[in-house]
């Protein structure tokens, strides 16, 4: 899913599920953030999948659309400034007054949008490669998702499919 002509996820270009279970194996530990970014993490490790999530009000958008990064995006993924080039890797775009601007991807999600104690509301993106997605594991995954979010936080989850011809399905 994440090798494309332009990208390799080796190294820091891991998928965020590589890097969390690679913490597990050494013993690390998974960061406790918060209880959302919590519980996207466990199901992150559980189905070895990346998830992003992130602040829908932080980010600013009418709308996002998932595409493959274009030459010269980048976002800023910490607080030191440490920035991702996106160039040919998918990646979530909030669309902003008609253009789209990378916020997340499968490896990193932007500091701008990250969320934080002020945080009301979340999106979560569930990156899968087309074959392993049909919509009864995806209807699974998302289901534990919004029993989770209900047992262990104030979110309430609800969500549609993003489908690999790009249309959606609510579910």
């Amino acid at each position: 899913m994440l090798r494309t002509d332009r990208f390799k996820p080796t190294g820091r270009s891991k998928p965020a599920s590589e890097y969390l279970l690679g913490a597990v194996r050494k013993g690390d530990g998974v960061p406790q953030i918060s209880p959302v970014v919590d519980v996207a993490n466990f199901l992150s490790l559980q189905h070895l999948v990346p998830i992003s999530i992130w602040d829908p009000v932080r980010g600013d958008a009418s709308d996002i659309v998932f595409r493959l990064g274009r030459a010269g995006e980048s976002f800023v993924f910490n607080s030191a400034g440490h920035a991702i080039d996106v160039e040919g890797l998918v990646c979530g775009c909030a669309i902003r007054k008609g253009i789209e601007v990378p916020i997340v991807n499968p490896v990193k999600d932007s500091m701008m949008t990250k969320l934080g104690p002020e945080s009301r509301s979340a999106v979560m993106a569930v990156y899968l490669p087309s074959r392993m997605f049909h919509v009864s594991r995806s209807s699974a995954l998302l289901d534990e998702a919004a029993a989770l979010m209900s047992a262990h936080t104030s979110f309430r989850l609800g969500w549609r499919a993003v489908l690999e011809a790009g249309q959606s399905e609510e579910l």
